[in-house]
């Protein structure tokens, strides 16, 4: 399985692979991103992911105001969840963690 993973912390998606591994008994290649344009730059050029992991948390806010993060957050899923298709052209499961 292809993971593409966009979570702040590295350590974040190899906790999930070795939890997913050794419960599954199943290999996952990932690629970690950083940013949400990363994610929407990422599945535009390469179709072959299986998953995305999307922690709400990637991107740092200067901005304290919770539903100004809720808008962008949802602004952003909107436009990847319009990119989120395998080469087939069937959607991709997006998991997402929130806190």
């Amino acid at each position: 399985m292809k993971v593409l993973f966009a979570v702040s912390n590295e350590n974040t998606s190899q906790a999930i692979i070795k939890k997913y591994q050794t419960e599954y008994k199943q290999i996952i290649s990932s690629k970690n991103v950083y940013y949400f344009n990363a994610i929407l730059k990422e599945i535009q050029k390469d179709k072959t992911y299986d998953r995305i992991v999307i922690s709400e948390e990637l991107e740092a806010f200067t901005n304290t105001q919770y539903s100004q993060i809720d808008k962008f957050i949802f602004e952003r899923l909107d436009k990847i969840s319009d990119e989120a298709t395998n080469l087939k052209g069937d959607d991709l499961p997006i998991i997402l963690i929130c806190s």
